[in-house]
């Protein structure tokens, strides 16, 4: 096999370190219709937390829709990706896919051959005369209609969801979103790694979403939990790793479940045996 540790997002089927208390508490919450803010600092695994948390929903019947807002250009573009989220999840679904296009009345998708023999999918506006918070406005209404035609459980993720203030709308966007957020009956999770940001949304007495969701901080991994993680992928990429050294690995990065990662990753890289030469 290759090497058992990333460097990137974690896919949704490798291996995760722990969070069984993380998954179980976040898929409760979505399983009963609350809507969550998800915060930590960057690089402590919110994205494939997220990620994991859908998949175990979709396991139970839901409909999960999954948009990145990080690097958010415009108020059209926060709703540009809200549609293609929806539009991306449905397209092989064909009863999905023909409520999708009866409901989602603000964008069409667009849908083309790739280089690498398979399909893209992009979104244009449905009418040219429509942009900013009217385009933002139609979008939400038109995922609560998806929502209420579904007569499924639906939980929308939204990444990185602090970098809406960035633009100048800022607050109307804020409104625009909880005012229709309230009415739907599915579930959110925000999640943002801007902790001061992302929490001055929901937690500021005078912004819309004031209240609206249970703050949920995501904390380091367990240091035992984490060392036998790694002692075990080092194990299924056929290479020793004694407890003391994974432990002195993981002291190196505090403990962080991204450089711990990407710490093994680069001894995995370099040894052909894991030895204490190898991290020093």
């Amino acid at each position: 096999m290759g090497n058992p540790f990333y460097l990137q997002e974690v896919p949704v089927e490798a291996p995760f370190c722990n969070r069984a208390k993380e998954l179980k508490e976040l898929e409760s919450y979505a399983v009963a219709g609350a809507n969550v803010v998800l915060f930590s600092p960057r690089r402590y695994g919110k994205t494939s937390l997220g990620k994991r948390i859908q998949r175990m929903l979709v396991d139970k019947g839901f409909i999960t829709f999954f948009a990145d807002f990080f690097g958010v250009a415009s108020v059209d573009d926060v709703a540009a990706r809200l549609a293609k989220a929806i539009f991306a999840v449905t397209h092989n679904q064909e009863p999905l896919w023909k409520k999708a296009l009866r409901t989602i009345r603000s964008f069409r998708p667009v849908l083309k051959p790739d280089l690498e023999g398979g399909i893209s999918l992009s979104v244009e506006p449905s009418s040219a005369g429509r942009s900013g918070l009217r385009l933002l406005e139609e979008t939400m209404d038109s995922l609560g209609d998806f929502i209420s035609a579904a007569h499924t459980p639906v939980h929308v993720a939204l990444d990185e969801f602090q970098e809406i203030v960035i633009l100048k709308e800022a607050l109307q966007i804020e409104g625009a979103m909880r005012s229709r957020i309230q009415q739907q009956k599915g579930s959110y999770l925000f999640i943002g790694s801007r902790r001061r940001v992302l929490l001055g949304i929901f937690n500021e007495r005078q912004r819309p979403f004031f209240q609206s969701a249970i703050n949920y901080p995501l904390k380091t991994l367990p240091v035992d939990e984490l060392i036998e993680f790694l002692i075990e992928q080092f194990r299924k990429g056929k290479r020793k790793c004694s407890k003391d050294l994974a432990r002195k690995l993981v002291t190196q990065t505090g403990n962080h479940p991204y450089y711990s990662q990407k710490l093994a990753f680069l001894v995995y890289e370099h040894s052909s045996k894991v030895t204490e030469v190898a991290i020093n």
